[in-house]
């Protein structure tokens, strides 16, 4: 199964690709991750791995197994929590011109419990997916244009709990 999800950003790749590349880094944009720990003594290109601990208590460890500087990162998911026998995740920017770029999450999946799982992929975990995704975009969006922390809900961080990060 595949789910792709898009959003025009008003950033130059260049300076949006800044806060990708910090691969430890995921939390500050993404609504649904509280911490990110570091697995591998390099933080970005092709063996990168890191644990992503979200809010609800789940995990999964990703690494980075394809990388092109300033263009894409295509992440292999594992040990998670989640009902997919596997996952591979990508990360594209496309310019728009040079003050835009239009950044894209693609995801590749196979439910596991086979039919069920296929029907319960297609429709539940699809439609959640894509809409996790959006808010991960929206908020990777708002992070790197005002460098404000995201938080919980998908808004940013209250200022007392920026300084603690």
């Amino acid at each position: 199964m595949q789910i792709i999800v898009s959003r025009q950003i008003g950033l130059p790749t260049e300076e949006l690709w800044r806060h990708l590349v910090d691969y430890g880094g995921v939390a500050r944009f993404h609504p649904f991750v509280d911490m990110a720990d570091k697995l591998s003594d390099s933080n970005e290109g092709v063996g990168a791995r890191r644990k992503c601990n979200f809010y609800d208590d789940n995990s999964v460890v990703e690494k980075v197994i394809e990388w092109e500087p300033g263009r894409r990162m295509k992440i292999e998911l594992s040990e998670m929590n989640m009902p997919m026998k596997w996952a591979v995740a990508e990360i594209v920017l496309s310019p728009m011109g040079e003050q835009k770029c239009e950044a894209s999450f693609i995801m590749n999946f196979q439910p596991k419990f086979g039919l069920i799982g296929a029907l319960m992929g297609a429709m539940m975990m699809k439609p959640m997916m894509r809409k996790m995704f959006s808010k991960v975009l929206q908020g990777l969006d708002h992070h790197a244009r005002t460098g404000e922390v995201i938080s919980k809900d998908g808004n940013p961080a209250a200022k007392e709990a920026m300084a603690i990060a």
